[in-house]
């Protein structure tokens, strides 16, 4: 879990591998924040 992308490091809470499109926006806007 080294080589990692930091795209995949973001935490997913219950969508794995099929991110539903409103849960990627939430997310996106997520991370920003806590950038």
């Amino acid at each position: 879990m080294s080589d990692v992308p930091p795209t995949e490091s973001i935490p997913k809470p219950e969508e794995p591998t099929a991110p539903a499109p409103q849960q990627t926006k939430t997310q996106t806007l997520t991370f920003l924040r806590l950038s």
